[in-house]
């Protein structure tokens, strides 16, 4: 799918598999949730936001308040 997607998983567990998958299938693929520290969750989505084909799997911390311009596909994995 053309542009950024961002990706929500209900927990942390499912998040890592989820991007770990989409890594092995040569995607760029960042991930954040509430149980990394801030530097890192603000690192992975800079990378995330440099890449207008790049993937975001997020916890429900990236669901408060972010905005992120540029993402065409929004999907919940549950």
């Amino acid at each position: 799918h053309p542009g950024r997607t961002l990706v929500f998983a209900n927990a942390v567990t499912a998040l890592r598999r989820v991007a770990a998958l989409l890594k092995v299938l040569g995607l760029p693929a960042h991930a954040i949730h509430a149980q990394q520290q801030q530097r890192q969750r603000l690192k992975a989505l800079d990378r995330f936001k440099s890449d207008d084909q790049a993937v975001l799997v997020a916890s429900d911390v990236a669901a408060r308040g972010l905005d992120i311009p540029g993402v065409r596909c929004a999907v919940v994995f549950v």
